[in-house]
C-alpha cells in the first residue's frame, strides 16, 4: 500500500512539475514578446495581457507549489 502512494506522488510530482516548467515557459516567452513589441515599436498587441497573463502565473505557481508538497510527503514516507 506504501509502495503505490509512494509511486502516485512521485508520478503526481513529475507531471505538476513538468506542469510548472510549461506553464511558466510561456509566461517568459509572453513577457519577452511584449517588451519586443515595447522596444521595436510595432504595433502588435502582446498575445496574452493583462488578468491571463497574471492567471498564466498564478497556475505556474500553484503547480509548483503542489510539486513541492508531492516532494515532501514522497520524503515523509519514506
Amino acid at each position: 500500500m506504501i509502495d503505490r502512494n509512494l509511486k502516485s506522488y512521485q508520478r503526481l510530482a513529475k507531471r505538476t512539475r513538468l506542469g510548472a516548467i510549461v506553464l511558466f515557459s510561456v509566461f517568459v516567452a509572453n513577457v519577452i514578446a511584449g517588451k519586443t513589441v515595447l522596444v521595436l515599436g510595432w504595433g502588435l498587441a502582446t498575445p496574452l495581457d493583462g488578468p491571463p497573463e497574471f492567471i498564466l502565473l498564478f497556475f505556474s505557481v500553484l503547480l509548483f507549489n503542489v510539486h513541492v508538497l508531492c516532494l515532501e510527503q514522497e520524503q515523509e514516507t519514506n
